[in-house]
This record gives C-alpha cells, structure tokens and sequence, in this order.
C-alpha cells in the first residue's frame, strides 16, 4: 500500500507543478513517484481540494470499551463459551449502549 503523504507535501507537488516544473524534477525531489503527482493533480483537478475521500466501511458494532470488557472476561476464565460471555454483557451497562447482542463471529474477531 503506498505511503501517505501530508497535505503540506501534496500542496508544494501543486505548486511546483503549476510553477513549470518538470514532474521527473519534482519525482526527484519530492522523493515520489510521477504516477503519485499525477493522482495528486486528478484530486485537486476533480475535486478541488487535496483532502483524501472518507473511508468507508461497515461501522463496527462494539465500542473499544466493551471490546475491553469482553477480553478481560477472557482472560479471567479462558474457557468460558461465547455465549456466556454474551449472557454476562446483557446484564451490563455495555449492552444497554449497543441495544444488541453480538454474534459468536464478533468474539472470535476481538484478538
């Protein structure tokens, strides 16, 4: 995956650019590829500004504080099932935030 570069960086590649200065020029600089400047430009060109899009993705269904809790439950007793764990966050205040029981899947994913 390439490396991101800050939005100060992404703004002088522009300026540069728009300066008349040649891309291998700027590669060599900048210490990037003329593809990157290319992409930086079609950004700027397209969208009007340098900022990256959101990352999308499905929202996850625990909180990092219920993760805790549900991995410290673990560890307190590593052979509890799942399911009892499960049982356990219903009583707790941590469900009442989620609304929601997690599925078995969802344990086996916190690590």
């Amino acid at each position: 995956m390439p490396k991101r570069l800050s939005e100060d960086i992404q703004k002088a590649i522009v300026a540069a650019v728009e300066a008349g200065i040649k891309r291998y020029d700027i590669q060599n600089t900048f210490n990037v590829s003329v593809k990157a400047i290319s992409e930086i430009l079609k950004r700027k060109r397209e969208r009007g500004s340098l900022k990256t899009a959101r990352i999308t993705g499905r929202p996850r269904k625990t909180s990092e504080k219920t993760d805790r809790w549900i991995v410290r439950q673990v560890k307190i007793d590593p052979k509890q099932a799942s399911t009892s764990i499960n049982r356990d966050l219903e009583k707790t205040k941590f469900f009442f935030a989620l609304g929601r029981s997690i599925s078995a899947i969802a344990f086996r994913n916190l690590r």
